[in-house]
């Protein structure tokens, strides 16, 4: 058994460095992949290194970033690509000849004027092309839009932030991640016109917008001290939001209770309530007290418990606050104005809502541990299962690192306190954990409560991972799609 220097153990349990090993039973000068956490964007690196090197580094306060990958092309514990080589001039190229340019043909386009209005025909014709023809039939000035289409919608953000003396420390280096974590979600989901306000706030007097523009990245202000104006804060935020014809997301991020605002409860929910009336505001909470926030006028739905551990940051508030982006941007794809359900509480999702919404697939699933490691499942099952025939999609892995979900694959869902064993699948094990249906989703673990996920796969080269629980689907036809394309070697 390899033993594990505290220093490493203490990544291990906080996430930053994670692996598929079972670390209890491999040997320490063993090569293995380890993923670590790095940079203030929180990206996966993977390294391969021993038990023993990663216990020396460690130990060493040396950076696991840096690490080279032990290929044995290099030891000097450089990456390979910076070895110094003396590399050989290049040849002289030729200047390629310059092809002539084609003029585009004119776009054919037919517009005639009618009773009803001005009707277009026409195969080859571009959006421009088509308003000047209508322009032209019609005798009236019509406005078109240029350049490419696209299908992200806009919205207005508005970040409410508390930057009282308990957020400084900690708090703040925490709350930095997961603020640059959701606005880099914001801008995979958003339109390039999309806008951006920033409101810190403490003291009344001091609740002030720090920043207005296009959504970028913002770094958490310093933390000077002061009270927390909770109050002032939200009215502000959704005054601010008001102003925007745009549909807007007030985001409120506190870690403590309000003790220094100008305006009282009742004033303030008076307001929020007629503000979110107008239909376009997607007011969201998060803080110690959701019921603080929920009498402010935030949707029970829109509020989530931070009791201002700077580790739940990254457990539980970044992954709840990047679903609900996402469920955001498409409830306002489909037309809507706001969103009341911007979080979900998993702990709330029972057994019973699972019986009842999902595909019980118990009988149909044969649930095992795998008692050898690194083999390709399709030879895996060969060997050990020899009951089966290896089908594409009957192999189910569990997920145990945070990693990207396809669309097309299906997820079987178990709860841990259940004792029965039982196990559930459909489309409705995706909601339940609020997981889009019709979308590729990057799950963390950590995120879902005590529920696990088995995952399906369809790449008979995928290698096991010792004593690593898994499903097979007994029922399986083989009817799914690989991620990659794969040969069989021929015997």
């Amino acid at each position: 058994m390899a033993r594990i220097c505290p220093a490493l153990q203490q990544l291990l349990n906080t996430k930053e460095v994670s692996t598929l090993e079972n670390l209890s039973s491999t040997p320490r000068r063993k090569p293995i992949k380890w993923t670590v956490n790095v940079g203030v964007d929180r990206r996966l690196v993977t390294i391969t290194a021993t038990i023993e090197r990663m216990n020396r580094r460690v130990g060493a306060g040396l950076p696991l970033s840096t690490m080279a990958k032990r290929d044995g092309k290099h030891k000097s514990g450089m990456p390979v690509a910076a070895v110094a080589t003396t590399a050989k001039a290049p040849k002289p190229t030729k200047a390629p000849k310059a092809k002539p340019v084609k003029a585009p043909k004119p776009a054919k386009v037919k517009a005639t004027k009618t009773k009803r209005g001005v009707k277009v025909v026409s195969t080859t014709a571009t959006a421009k092309d088509v308003a000047d023809a209508v322009n032209k039939a019609a005798g009236r000035t019509v406005a078109y839009a240029v350049g490419a289409v696209t299908s992200k919608p806009q919205v207005n953000l508005v970040v409410v932030l508390d930057v009282s003396g308990s957020m400084d420390g900690p708090r703040r280096e925490a709350a930095a991640v997961q603020l640059t974590q959701m606005l880099d979600k914001v801008k995979t989901e958003f339109s390039d016109d999309s806008t951006m306000s920033v409101i810190t706030f403490e003291y009344s007097s001091y609740t002030h917008i720090q920043y207005t523009g296009k959504i970028q990245n913002y770094i958490y202000p310093q933390c000077y001290g002061g009270c927390t104006a909770l109050n002032d804060a939200v009215a502000f935020g959704v005054k601010v939001a008001s102003t925007s014809t745009l549909p807007s997301l007030v985001y409120v991020f506190t870690d403590g209770e309000e003790n220094a605002s100008t305006q009282t409860v009742s004033t303030v929910k008076d307001f929020v309530t007629k503000a979110l009336a107008s239909g376009n505001i997607t007011l969201v909470g998060i803080g110690p007290k959701p019921k603080a926030l929920i009498a402010l006028g935030v949707p029970a739905g829109n509020t989530l418990n931070w009791t201002g551990n700077a580790a739940e940051l990254t457990s539980k508030v970044a992954p709840a606050v990047t679903r609900g982006v996402v469920a955001t941007a498409t409830a306002l794809k489909e037309g809507k104005k706001k969103l009341d359900h911007f979080f979900l509480d998993i702990d709330a999702v029972s057994l019973q809502d699972a019986a009842k919404k999902c595909v019980d697939v118990t009988t149909t699933m044969e649930r095992r541990n795998t008692v050898q490691g690194g083999l390709a499942v399709r030879e895996y099952i060969e060997k050990h299962c020899k009951l089966y025939t290896y089908v594409d999609g009957a192999y189910f892995y569990k997920l145990v690192t945070k990693e990207k979900v396809l669309k097309d694959r299906r997820i079987v869902i178990a709860h841990r306190d259940d004792t029965t064993g039982k196990l559930y699948s459909g489309p409705a094990a995706r909601t339940l954990l609020g997981l889009p249906v019709d979308a590729d989703v990057e799950v963390e673990p950590g995120s879902l409560g005590k529920w696990t996920v088995f995952v399906q796969s369809a790449s008979p080269t995928r290698k096991t991972v010792r004593d690593a629980e898994f499903l097979w689907d007994k029922t399986a036809t083989g009817n799914v799609k690989a991620t990659f394309e794969y040969k069989v070697k021929k015997a």
